[in-house]
């Protein structure tokens, strides 16, 4: 094989739109965030369906803000899965509260509610839920959850821009739901966040909090000046009209590429379910997955040797995810041992993601899928 005919792991879909796009906010004044995020911000919404968007700029920095702007207490319990990225967890810790590890659904990979209800107890705060690979949680039943023990609710949707379940959206059912716009999601600004809201108070606050605390936008003081106010302690953690007019731009096609990652999945599957050596997560029949990754679980250990494997015919592979009770620092500091929760171990221990992107063409998918036939 020759680097060129390499398939790599992912591909952005960024085409002469986004370049425009970009071009555009370059030659005009204002770079930093103004009425480039306010139009994101507005096209967010109404295709999620609530009232309020926040740009941002990470997902992890959209977590840590919703759980201090809904008023989660220091040293309070958040309960979340340890079968994720880690900022899932480290926006916890960073906004002052202690993340406990619930287990996760064999067939899924989505935290378990009846694990979670198991570890709530008097100082539990809130639950964060990951809609993991694309694939969103039962909100309804989270909802119930949190309105049972009076605990605040929050989604990490980093994979979960086009998602729905039982056609409801992130941001729907919760008090705050987070997305990420990282490289490799969905639909991209190389960094970007934001939070999706029903609650006006919260959207409010996060205004301020992402902009120092000020309670001007930046926008409008070069405008016309009139002298601002510090009101809260905030951050810098603004998206910025470069970002805003970059997602802009791939809003239209939105359904078009997920139809395609929708297809390349069908054929993924039909080879995987063949397969005896490999597994795969499920989607429930009421799930419309974003499909952000398509991982496969290697049966009887076989996971470094597939990683190898795959490698070896020329296709990108990598790990979504092991479990964080395999990361130092999570047991460092005695967040989470190994075997406190064995699903998430045992997927975490065996997982591996293959391409899934919009810009894979039928060659490519035919190149995986004799892959996953052969491998054994």
């Amino acid at each position: 094989m020759v680097e060129s005919d390499k398939i790599e792991f992912y591909r952005h879909h960024l085409d002469d739109k986004t370049i425009k796009a970009v071009e555009k906010v370059l030659r005009s004044l204002f770079l930093a965030s103004g009425e480039n995020v306010e139009e994101f911000e507005n096209n967010f919404a109404n295709f999620l369906k609530v009232p309020y968007t926040v740009g941002l700029n990470t997902c992890t920095q959209a977590l840590m803000l919703a759980l201090q702007g809904l008023g989660i207490k220091k040293k309070s319990e958040v309960i979340t899965t340890p079968l994720t990225f880690l900022s899932t967890a480290s926006s916890i810790i960073m906004a002052g509260a202690k993340p406990v590890f619930a287990d996760v659904d064999p067939e899924t990979g989505l935290l378990d509610p009846v694990s979670v209800e198991s570890e709530i107890n008097e100082n539990t705060s809130a639950i964060v839920v990951v809609h993991l690979y694309g694939t969103m949680a039962d909100m309804e039943q989270y909802q119930n959850l949190a309105q049972k023990y009076n605990l605040k609710l929050i989604e990490d949707a980093a994979h979960c821009v086009e998602g729905s379940r039982d056609n409801i959206q992130p941001g729907q059912l919760s008090d705050a739901a987070c997305f990420s716009f990282y490289t490799t999601k969905n639909i991209t600004c190389g960094e970007g966040g934001a939070i999706a809201t029903k609650n006006k108070n919260l959207y409010k606050w996060l205004l301020m909090a992402r902009n120092h605390g000020m309670n001007t936008a930046p926008s409008a003081r070069y405008k016309e000046y009139k002298h601002w106010d510090m009101e809260i302690l905030g951050y810098n953690a603004k998206m910025t009209n470069i970002q805003a007019s970059m997602l802009i731009s791939q809003f239209p096609g939105m359904e078009t590429r997920l139809a395609r990652r929708i297809e390349i999945a069908r054929n993924y599957d039909s080879v995987v379910d063949s397969n005896p050596a490999i597994g795969r997560p499920q989607v429930p029949l009421e799930c419309k997955s974003a499909y952000h990754l398509y991982t496969i679980w290697a049966k009887n250990g076989n996971r470094e040797r597939f990683l190898t494997y795959f490698r070896e015919k020329g296709i990108g592979v990598t790990v979504n995810y092991r479990c964080l009770s395999r990361l130092s620092y999570f047991n460092d500091h005695h967040y989470i041992k190994p075997q406190e929760c064995p699903i998430a171990d045992d997927i975490g221990d065996n997982t591996l993601s293959i391409p899934m992107y919009p810009g894979l063409q039928d060659q490519e998918i035919r190149r995986i899928c004799d892959v996953l036939k052969t491998i054994r």
